[in-house]
């Protein structure tokens, strides 16, 4: 901060001593880290010194500077270091002073002369005359001390504190008195959890030191403030994430509950009947789940850590690789998110419980004697409830996506609606239950095809399912939540991963876009020459006279560089206007000069993003020299039909005419929104190069190069300097694909996807496992009876398939076609935290087979092993022990 005091006050520096007492506290009350280095900077203004063995020569406008602890870290080039005052001889009135090399090469002054000292406007020297003992450095120039370089000290005259106090004290009539406070601290253990209680320090800080006429610099603030954006998009992404995987682990664990709950039902109701109440048996199961959560609770965070450093060697979707570990740590909100997830992990065990304790033996025999009609959620049909949520959160979307784009805003800086976090799950659980509301009728049509026909093994499958109790509905829509899942995750990661390359190709238009250095001449015609005729004559334009002239580098330079397959030349104009024939005119204007055929063959474009295949809007361009290819927002705007004519300028070229032949909203570096980068236009023409350059002086061009994929970044930029070619733009889109997936948001993303997949398909396994056990030990009577009606163990166990096939895979197939209609639905979602220009080309889901065929194969072996597991549990059973059972 910087402070004018008042020279007219008794002790001129009282309110600096205070002020600098209030800034101490303040400054070490906000900032988190160490503290390194500290410096309270007293300087002089705006003084005159005049050479005292040469009083006539000109003065030197120099400044006094004192600084805490400067110069015991300054080493002499030349000379010795200062001396204090109150060490100098009886009777020398003399200041000591040192000047770094920069103040000694300007000239001002000279080191071993001594100086009379003039304050601004007067011309009575001050007391004390100044004498230069020495030219100095920096003694350690990797002190932070020296953050601001010695660079901040030219053309002053470097002297101790107390000298330049008592000069200010007792000499000094002027207000050109400059007083700051400098720190420097330890980034290195900033974490990020001190950003953001930092930032909002130094803003609040900066504010209140305004008004005691402070200025307050952080030189890091820029940084903290990209941080803090992208942290919020980062947070937002892995909320949008996690919230799917998270419902779906409550599920799964309320599941487990459910049929660890049931299981035990005949147990709950002989105790009620044997003179338990309702709170003892509820304690039971409170000292169960209490247990349960409190191991969670010691291994769950130790757990949490060793997966978040895995995840930080995520290189992609399912890809692991050698990376630095995180510097990941065990926090008091780790244990926070802990506490919350095991008591959700209690309520779980005890709302079940909570039923169960209720039932008495009579109620609970009236149960299993009864049927108990139909489900909650098919009364209350929050199946359509669920799909009709889902559908207003795709709704919502759009017009997020729609402010953003008219508004310019952030995506951070608006709230994020939190039923955006739920859509894809509350969709899935939705169209799931609908599935369930519709599969009972399928099992009745499939029953009544063949009820006199089907062999045993499948009648009583049928039987089975269709007269099923809700359990095996809660296992399907479990089966189906899981899949959907592991399939959203995956189209997910692939369309993320897949959109960053194509957001990279687009914007940059090919592997290697450069723009050179053009010499510009002036003369007097101001004409350029064509590049189809080098050495040629001037081409005129039409309307007006071009102004101004480029030196063409030769372009068959970039033809004849080893690893380019072809490249061709570009020209884009941002800021180009024009008008229709006879009407009005329009600005605005992204102007693109290409030559067909070449740029076909060179240019990154997705097929997808134009009515038929781009190449045919290139046979539009090759067809006519003045055709032109036009966007949809100009063809509206200007109120343009095919075939109207237009003409086309920018700065100070003429006028040229030319007929919209097509309609193209995207084109290859074309960004209907302005970019960080300043790249982008409201509006789209793309015209033939050849045509352009013969009505118009000719202007520096881009040059487009398509790169053989076996020559290196490094052996390209080799080749380049070897051709003595200096560019002034250079986009490498391998390199930025590259830093690109190093990027935190990209890796956070694909680490989390990675994991919500893996945790996706071994809940469902696990799931699978246990739900079918006690499905085989609660049917222990029923097998037993079968065996003894006749059935031999193997029309047992092809019943048991025939239900696996019925329940678990009828889920899994619903879960690949629920999950893929997710994934088309709302994987665009994950743009909810990316700005207007970062959303263009739009977002394309991508589903790889191989994904597909990972979960198939996991599925396959999942039912394989279940059902091996369960065929040796059927092998097990012996009729004498099933017979007991059912007479106790």
């Amino acid at each position: 901060g910087y402070l004018n005091l008042d020279p007219t006050s008794a002790d001129k520096l009282a309110p600096y001593d205070e002020l600098s007492r209030l800034v101490q506290e303040q400054v070490g009350r906000g900032v988190p880290v160490p503290m390194l280095t500290e410096a309270l900077v007293i300087q002089q203004n705006f003084l005159n010194a005049i050479p005292v063995d040469a009083p006539d020569a000109d003065d030197s406008n120099v400044s006094f500077v004192s600084a805490t602890g400067i110069v015991e870290r300054l080493d002499p080039a030349l000379g010795t270091l200062p001396r204090p005052a109150d060490e100098m001889p009886d009777g020398d009135r003399t200041i000591e002073a040192v000047i770094t090399r920069e103040t000694a090469a300007s000239g001002r002054v000279a080191f071993g002369r001594t100086y009379s000292i003039f304050p601004s406007r007067s011309e009575t020297a001050l007391p004390r005359t100044v004498r230069i003992v020495g030219v100095v450095d920096a003694a350690d120039p990797a002190d932070p001390y020296w953050a601001f370089s010695m660079r901040r000290y030219q053309n002053m005259l470097i002297i101790h504190e107390r000298d330049l106090r008592e000069l200010v004290q007792d000499n000094n009539p002027t207000r050109n008195l400059e007083i700051s406070w400098s720190y420097t601290y330890d980034y290195q253990s900033l974490t990020s959890e001190d950003a953001a209680p930092l930032f909002d320090f130094v803003e609040e800080y900066t504010q209140v030191a305004r008004r005691a006429g402070l200025n307050v610099r952080l030189q890091a603030l820029r940084i903290f403030e990209q941080y803090m954006v992208r942290e919020r998009a980062l947070t937002m992404t892995l909320w949008v994430l996690q919230v799917p995987l998270l419902l779906m682990l409550a599920f799964y664990l309320f599941m487990v509950s459910q049929v660890l709950i049931d299981h035990e039902r005949n147990e709950i109701a002989l105790m009620k009947s044997r003179g338990a109440d309702v709170l003892q048996v509820f304690l039971t199961y409170v000292v169960l789940g209490v247990l349960l959560s409190l191991a969670g609770l010691l291994v769950g965070p130790f757990l949490g850590l060793l997966i978040c450093q895995i995840l930080g060697a995520s290189n992609g979707f399912l890809e692991f690789v050698q990376r630095r570990a995180l510097q990941v740590e065990i926090t008091s909100r780790t244990y926070l998110y802990a506490v919350i997830a095991s008591f959700v992990a209690l309520m779980t065990i005890l709302i079940p419980a909570l039923t169960a304790s209720r039932t008495t033996i009579v109620h609970h025999k009236q149960r299993l004697a009864r049927s108990s009609g139909k489900p909650l959620w098919k009364r209350l049909f929050l199946d359509v409830a669920m799909v009709g949520v889902a559908v207003y959160g795709l709704y919502r979307y759009q017009v997020r996506s729609e402010i953003v784009e008219l508004t310019g805003l952030a995506a951070t800086e608006l709230a994020l609606d939190p039923v955006l976090l739920f859509v894809s799950t509350l969709f899935v659980i939705g169209v799931g239950l609908l599935f369930l509301r519709i599969y009972p009728l399928f099992i009745r049509i499939l029953y009544r095809i063949g009820s006199k026909r089907w062999p045993p093994s499948v009648f009583a499958a049928l039987i089975q399912v269709g007269r099923g109790s809700g359990k095996d509905q809660f296992l399907m829509l479990f089966l189906i939540l899981s899949i959907s899942i592991g399939v959203y995750n995956a189209d997910a990661a692939r369309t993320l991963n897949q959109n960053v390359e194509e957001r990279l190709l687009y914007n940059a238009g090919a592997d290697i876009v450069v723009q050179e250095d053009w010499q510009q001449v002036d003369n007097d015609t101001g004409f350029g020459i064509s590049p189809d005729t080098p050495g040629g004559p001037p081409v005129v334009g039409l309307d007006s006279e071009p102004t101004g002239r480029y030196v063409e580098p030769s372009f068959r330079r970039f033809e004849e560089l080893p690893g380019v397959n072809l490249a061709t030349p570009v020209f884009y104009e941002p800021s180009a206007s024009g008008r229709e024939f006879g009407g009005d005119s329009f600005a605005n204007v992204a102007l693109f000069g290409v030559v067909p055929h070449h740029f076909g063959e060179v240019a990154w474009f997705r097929d997808d993003l134009t009515p038929t295949h781009w190449y045919n809007y290139l046979n539009l361009l090759a067809s006519s020299p003045a055709a032109a290819l036009v966007s949809s927002s100009l063809m509206e705007s200007a109120g343009l039909e095919l075939g109207d004519a237009i003409y086309m300028t920018w700065e100070d070229q003429p006028s040229t005419i030319y007929y919209v032949y097509g309609v193209v909203d995207y084109w290859p570096g074309y960004n209907p929104h302005v970019t960080r980068t300043g790249r982008g236009s409201r509006h789209l023409v793309v015209v033939n190069l050849n045509y352009l350059q013969a009505n118009s002086a000719l202007e520096p061009y881009e040059v487009w190069i398509d790169v053989d994929p076996q020559t290196s970044s490094a052996e390209f930029y080799e080749n380049v300097i070897l051709a003595g070619i200096q560019p002034t733009r250079f986009v490498d889109t391998s390199q930025d694909l590259i830093r690109e997936r190093n990027d935190p948001m990209l890796q956070g993303t694909n680490g989390t996807l990675s994991l919500g997949f893996l945790v996706s398909l071994g809940v469902c396994f696990v799931g699978f496992l246990l739900y079918w056990t006690f499905s085989i030990r609660e049917r222990t009577l029923q097998f037993g009876l079968f065996r003894a009606m006749g059935m031999s163990r193997s029309a047992i166990v092809a019943t048991l398939g025939m239900e696996q096939l019925l329940i678990s895979g009828a889920a899994v197939a619903a879960g690949f076609a629920i999950g893929g209609l997710a994934s088309r639905l709302f994987v665009p979602l994950l743009q909810v935290v990316r700005d207007a220009e970062q959303t263009v080309p739009p977002i394309r889901v991508v589903s790889l087979p191989l994904d597909q065929l990972r979960i198939a194969g996991f599925v396959i072996v999942m039912l394989s092993l279940g059902f091996v597991i369960l065929s040796v549990f059927l092998f097990r059973i012996r009729i004498h022990q099933a017979v007991k059972l059912g007479e106790e």
